[in-house]
């Protein structure tokens, strides 16, 4: 009980100083509430993720089975696309290198600009 007390006071202790810093540098209250929603959401989804970057064992894995659990991690998202289920079919070392070197989780709210009319695609995004 005394751990939950001590992450609820840190939790509160952190929007306060986030509204501290959104008020003192004068950003709009449109933008504030999004960014508070934003942050109050990521922290309650966060303790239902288990990221690889939590699991501190996992820093003891081989190159090698790094990069299978990566591709095993990666891989079922990408075969959403035809192109890269197909790839995946014929070449396995390929999906694994793109698996490993191509891919990286991201995040974005509601209301962020993700890509504009007219503007060069440099990225894949998977959703």
């Amino acid at each position: 009980m005394t751990q939950l007390r001590s992450l609820s006071w840190k939790f509160d202790k952190s929007l306060s100083l986030l509204r501290k810093y959104l008020r003192t540098n004068g950003i709009s209250p449109v933008l504030s509430i999004r960014i508070l929603r934003y942050v109050e959401y990521k922290i309650s989804t966060k303790s239902q993720d288990v990221r690889e970057s939590d699991v501190q064992l996992l820093t003891m894995l081989s190159d090698q089975l790094r990069m299978e659990l990566t591709q095993e991690t990666n891989e079922p998202i990408l075969s959403h696309h035809p192109f890269l289920s197909h790839f995946a079919i014929v070449s396995r070392n390929a999906i694994k290198e793109v698996c490993n070197h191509a891919t990286r989780p991201c995040s974005y709210s509601v209301g962020d600009m993700v890509f504009a009319k007219g503007e060069q695609g440099g990225n894949m995004l998977f959703l």
